[in-house]
């Protein structure tokens, strides 16, 4: 299995998954900015109630997440359930664009070495604490005005595991990229 992903992960594919994850990322941005203006000032609970991801405000309590979602009033708790929709999306876009571009620099970084393969799992938590997150808040959104405390608690240690994990393997690409192109070459 192993071997597949590795042939699969060409340089060319890479640059795609980088792409498209960018290009979700952008427009995911956007959409969060315009919930913001549209709920006058509350953003999303996957932002802590910023407006993008340049203004996370962190992690939030049970008492301040019911908070956001008052504010959002019916018509933005409809409009937050189409962002959680294209949500469901942005997850494998990252996580696939971490687990290409590591399965392309290990080989090429650590070649013969096979421990760097348990490197891939951190990209693969990622995507299981985002949705994690999203089903938390879709059943926040759904089962309002009842307060689930339990949920939001749950929902937020989902939250901080999701921007450990995507941090991390962010930085792992990064970091084996750079190690990768800074050095020095090969005797031959």
């Amino acid at each position: 299995m192993f071997e597949r992903l590795e042939r699969f992960a060409t340089g060319r594919r890479v640059r795609w998954a980088l792409l498209l994850f960018l290009a979700m990322l952008l427009a995911m941005n956007l959409a969060a900015a315009h919930f913001y203006a549209a709920t006058g000032g509350h953003g999303i609970l996957d932002l802590g109630g910023g407006r993008s991801v340049l203004d996370d405000r962190g992690g939030y309590t049970p008492e301040q997440a019911y908070a956001l979602i008052g504010a959002y009033g019916a018509a933005g708790i409809r409009h937050y359930y189409r962002l959680l929709l294209a949500d469901a999306f942005f997850p494998p876009l990252l996580g696939g664009f971490c687990i290409l571009a590591l399965a392309w620099i290990g080989p090429r970084l650590l070649p013969g070495r096979r421990w760097w393969r348990w490197l891939l799992l951190l990209p693969l938590l990622y995507v299981c604490a985002d949705w994690a997150e999203n089903a938390g808040i879709l059943t926040m959104l759904l089962h309002y005005p009842q307060r689930l405390s339990a949920v939001a608690e749950l929902t937020n240690l989902a939250r901080a595991a999701k921007g450990a994990t995507a941090d991390a393997s962010l930085l792992l690409v990064a970091a084996g990229w750079l190690a990768l192109h800074l050095r020095p070459a090969r005797r031959r």
